[in-house]
């Protein structure tokens, strides 16, 4: 990879008017947008139909697809314009690809207290006499006077 270049991941969301076959040809419209704009593309997750959060333009359900590429960043912005009006694409959203491995660890989390230990009987050396009903009340007497 050149190294003024860097690595790009394009969500895009097509229309699910489209058919599969409307669907592999607008992926690849966007790749050749990458190729010809001197791009290199890392790695495709290919579009699969699903179930949106939210309508979009009344649609209900659309195409999801990724790519990762690295291109020039100059060159960015005429990519995500040419995606922006190709039709059929409801969405799409370019973010600068990170790989899971330079991320930040996850930040850790306090340690769960240890669940209570089972109760367990005393041993004959261990207990301690109950106070009898007469020896509370003459303790409490004492106390009140």
């Amino acid at each position: 990879m050149d190294e003024n270049k860097k690595t790009y991941e394009l969500a895009f969301l097509l229309s699910p008017e489209l058919t599969e076959e409307d669907v592999a040809a607008k992926v690849k419209e966007i790749k050749e947008l990458i190729l010809t704009a001197e791009g290199e593309i890392t790695n495709t997750l290919e579009p699969r139909r699903q179930r949106l959060a939210y309508p979009i333009n009344k649609l209900s359900q659309g195409s999801l697809g990724t790519l990762i590429f690295a291109l020039e960043p100059a060159k960015v912005k005429d990519i995500v314009n040419k995606v922006k009006q190709t039709p059929g694409v409801l969405r799409e959203l370019l973010v600068v690809y990170e790989k899971p491995s330079d991320l930040a660890p996850p930040p850790r989390r306090r340690p769960i207290a240890p669940p209570p230990k089972p109760f367990t009987e005393l041993r004959p050396e261990e207990r301690v006499p109950m106070p009898s009903v007469e020896e509370i009340d003459k303790k409490l007497e004492e106390i009140i006077k």
